[in-house]
């Protein structure tokens, strides 16, 4: 079963919708479906990087996840891990979004440089920090 998570369109083509493909008496299960749309939302993901990719001219070796959809959700972060074929790691923080407010404000107010804020998070593994990686 392949399930298309595109169900708001993408900026390109805002028109398009999602749709589900491939169902079967042996594919149709409460599994199966959590599986489709996990792999539906990487495959965007992923599509996104190969435009990415083909503008920039560069190989990555590893991605880097962030957010508690791949932090709490392990069989998430192995399909990415699987279609992306590179090493996935989690972001050295959790919160990100917040993180990132928070560094913004830093920097906005004189406290610290980008080069500080920065040099506080480059580098860092989740399993560096004690959070452990996706195996």
């Amino acid at each position: 079963m392949v399930v298309d998570t595109r169900f708001e369109g993408t900026r390109a083509q805002p028109q398009r919708r999602g749709s589900i493909t491939g169902i079967s008496t042996e594919t149709f299960t409460p599994g199966g479906l959590v599986r489709g749309v996990m792999r539906g939302m990487v495959r965007e993901l992923y599509e996104d990087y190969l435009t990415m990719k083909s503008g920039l001219g560069v190989r990555r070796s590893r991605i880097v996840a962030s957010g508690n959809g791949f932090r709490k959700n392990r069989p998430l972060g192995r399909i990415a891990a699987e279609m992306f074929e590179m090493e996935l790691e989690l972001s050295a923080v959790e919160e990100e979004a917040a993180c990132g407010a928070c560094m913004a404000g830093i920097i906005a107010i004189g406290e610290q440089t980008w080069e500080e804020v920065v040099g506080f998070t480059r580098g860092k593994r989740a399993a560096d920090i004690g959070k452990g990686g996706i195996q």
